[in-house]
């Protein structure tokens, strides 16, 4: 789905809870990503959400300066730290395109909404549980949404067809 390499895709992954663990740092290596992620755990049921944004804006200084960047949160519960978290998002919307995922009903958009970057209903992307990343359908969905040239596809293939009368 995503082209990893230097001048393409490079992905970094840190799963937060109390603690902030950097699960891999921003590689090109998709194998080694997948299989870090397959493997990653949280050791806390506290969302300390102004920590692990505050990782991320760090760990992005480590990527292509001419790269357009993005910090995706999936988040299953609200954070202990709103107001911290609003504050490092903030500053993160200066460098990169904060993209939220609330996970499940229970969510509070509103909160959600401080924290994604602008236009809101193109940077959150609820699912309804994890299972749902198991779903072609929501993959690509994802994909088209967090990659530039994806969506372009999407609409050039959108136009081809308005345009031959599909």
């Amino acid at each position: 789905r995503l082209e990893f390499g230097a001048e393409l895709a490079k992905v970094g992954v840190a799963v937060f809870g109390g603690n902030t663990t950097e699960v891999v740092a921003l590689s090109e290596d998709k194998s080694a990503v997948t299989t870090a992620v397959a493997a990653a755990t949280t050791e806390s049921a506290e969302t300390h959400l102004a920590k692990a944004l505050d990782f991320a804006k760090n760990m992005l200084t480590l990527g292509r300066q001419d790269a357009q960047s993005v910090v995706l949160v999936l988040l299953d519960g609200p954070p202990a730290d709103m107001h911290a978290a609003e504050q490092i998002a903030a500053e993160l919307h200066a460098h990169a395109r904060v993209v939220m995922v609330p996970i499940g009903a229970g969510e509070d958009l509103e909160a959600t909404k401080r924290l994604a970057s602008y236009p809101a209903r193109v940077n959150i992307l609820a699912v309804n549980d994890f299972a749902s990343f198991e779903d072609e359908i929501e993959l690509t969905r994802f994909v088209a949404a967090l990659c530039p040239v994806a969506e372009e596809a999407t609409n050039l293939v959108r136009s081809e067809e308005r345009r031959v009368g599909k």
